[in-house]
C-alpha cells in the first residue's frame, strides 16, 4: 500500500479527504468538514424521490412481467395470483407516488 494510505488507516489523515490530523490511533478517522453530513438542495431530493420511483416502477414492471412468464409456461399457481398481484402492485406504486409528492 502507499504512504497515503497508511497514514489514512492509522488515523493519522483523514480518510475522507486526506488532511493531517495529527498522530492517530491505530484506526481510521474523518475530519469535521467530512464527517458532517452534507445538507442536499431540494432539486438533489426531488431527483432522488424520481430515481426512486422510476427504480420502484422498473422493478414492479419486472415483476409483472416474471409472474406473466410463468403463468405463460404453466404454473397454475401463478396464475390463479398474477391478477391480483397486479392490483397490489398497482395500488401501492400510486400509494407510494402519492406519498412522495405529498412530502414536497
Amino acid at each position: 500500500m502507499g504512504e497515503i494510505a497508511d497514514y489514512m488507516l492509522n488515523g493519522d489523515d483523514c480518510e475522507g479527504c486526506g488532511e493531517y490530523l495529527g498522530r492517530g490511533d491505530g484506526f481510521p478517522r474523518r475530519c469535521a468538514s467530512c464527517s458532517t453530513p452534507q445538507k442536499k438542495s431540494a432539486s438533489q431530493i426531488k431527483k432522488a424521490k424520481k430515481e426512486a420511483l422510476a427504480n420502484i416502477s422498473y422493478a414492479i414492471s419486472k415483476l409483472i412481467t416474471a409472474s406473466i412468464e410463468l403463468h405463460e409456461l404453466g404454473y397454475e399457481k401463478f396464475s390463479k395470483n398474477t391478477e391480483g398481484l397486479m392490483k397490489n402492485l398497482d395500488s401501492f406504486h400510486v400509494k407510494l407516488k402519492k406519498k412522495l409528492e405529498d412530502k414536497k
